[in-house]
């Protein structure tokens, strides 16, 4: 079934504040956050194939199932064989914790209106690895970053087994972005993409090095923060550590 609670409070719950994940959605997207959309307990939805999630068009809305995360795993999977994505964000300051999606289109696409999200963990410590998203299986983009998106942090996620990107950027708007501590791998193209569609934007540079003998050696952009994985394809699958560049 497809249980949730809204914790917010609204015309969605019934006298065991219970509801679908797509009535408080929608729920949301007619009220005036902020909202707090949270799982009653573990459990795999799936998501039919010709009936999309509504997206996301209200500012100010946290979904999160961290307190039913469960040996290293999200506990709320959603997952779908339908050519869509699994949730879009068309809305500002929209946080996502602790879920896992499979299969899908995209799994998250951050749209034309999205401004300020949060994806997977919020970098304060407390949680941070039952935050983290965990992606798999996405047809196409595990997330993308549609042309006018806004600024976004994704952080602490695993992306793997897309059948393209782990991460796609084509937005024109969206240069502040922080991607970081992401476990991406085994993706049918590259870990993150950057389509030209900015030219004078910045684009992430990504070196592959053989640190086989215990070191790492290379060049890197002055005051740049570069972030170390181990992943034998030339990805990103194990994050080890982060240095900050000296700026001369």
């Amino acid at each position: 079934s497809e249980l949730w609670r809204f914790v917010a409070g609204s015309g969605c719950v019934d006298e065991n504040g219970e509801c679908t994940l797509r009535a408080a959605i929608q729920e949301v997207n007619l009220g005036s956050g902020p909202f707090t959309i949270r799982f009653i307990r573990s459990m795999t939805i799936d998501v039919p194939a010709r009936r999309a999630l509504p997206a996301v068009t209200r500012d100010q809305l946290i979904i999160s199932a961290v307190e039913h995360h469960r040996g290293g795993e999200p506990g709320v999977v959603l997952r779908s064989d339908g050519d869509f994505a699994g949730l879009r964000i068309d809305a500002a300051d929209v946080h996502l914790h602790g879920l896992a999606f499979n299969g899908f289109r995209h799994a998250l696409v951050l749209g034309n209106d999205a401004a300020d999200a949060l994806v997977g963990s919020d970098g304060d410590g407390f949680a941070d690895e039952r935050e983290g998203l965990v992606i798999a299986q996405s047809g196409l983009d595990g997330i993308v970053f549609e042309p006018r998106a806004g600024d976004a942090t994704v952080r602490g996620n695993r992306i793997e087994r897309s059948g393209r990107h782990g991460i796609l950027l084509w937005s024109t708007r969206s240069t502040g972005n922080e991607i970081t501590r992401n476990a991406i791998s085994n993706n049918g193209g590259a870990a993150i993409a950057v389509l030209p569609l900015a030219p004078d934007a910045p684009v992430p540079h990504i070196d592959v090095v053989d640190r086989a003998a215990g070191m790492v050696s290379g060049t890197a952009c002055p005051g740049c923060r570069l972030e170390l994985f181990a992943d034998g394809a030339d990805e990103a699958a194990v994050y080890l550590a982060a240095v900050q560049v000296p700026l001369s």
